[in-house]
């Protein structure tokens, strides 16, 4: 099953959840990976950019691969940001958090040409920055980038 429920319905874009006025509040982490504050997380300002792909339609033994990118991006919220190996915070690169691609519940095959017009516009925009996709099954793994060269 994938998650948009028809072709009339776009998604959803994230937006702040409050009122013009109330931003300095104790607010909850941001909802995007790590939970970078704006600045960390500014497309401007980001060296990797993170694609939510949450997509299920055909496992064969339980569901629920779809909620696997949320999953990922609300446990990371809650990592340690500095990594003692490195001696640094890698997130210091910046990293942008895509909204999630909802792509068609019409079947794997039409899922996959969704999935690759938004590789490759995304791949497009991207100039130098790393994408990092999470999600979707083995079934409809991301299209290698060099095909499209």
């Amino acid at each position: 099953m994938g998650s948009r429920p028809s072709e009339d319905h776009a998604g959803r874009r994230p937006g702040d959840n409050h009122p013009a006025g109330l931003p300095k509040l104790p607010w909850e982490l941001p909802h995007r990976f790590l939970g970078l504050d704006d600045e960390s997380a500014a497309w401007d300002n980001a060296r990797a950019v993170i694609l939510p792909v949450p997509y299920e339609a055909t496992t064969s033994w339980g569901g629920g691969t779809r909620m696997g990118p949320s999953a990922i991006l609300e446990a990371s919220r809650f990592i340690e940001l500095y990594d003692q190996e490195l001696d640094s915070e890698p997130h210091d690169v910046g990293v942008h958090t895509l909204p999630a691609l909802e792509l068609t519940r019409a079947g794997p095959d039409d899922a996959m040409k969704e999935l690759e017009a938004a590789y490759r516009a995304i791949i497009d925009r991207l100039d130098g920055r790393f994408l990092i996709t999470l999600g979707g099954e083995h079934s409809i793994s991301a299209p290698p980038i060099r095909a499209w060269a």
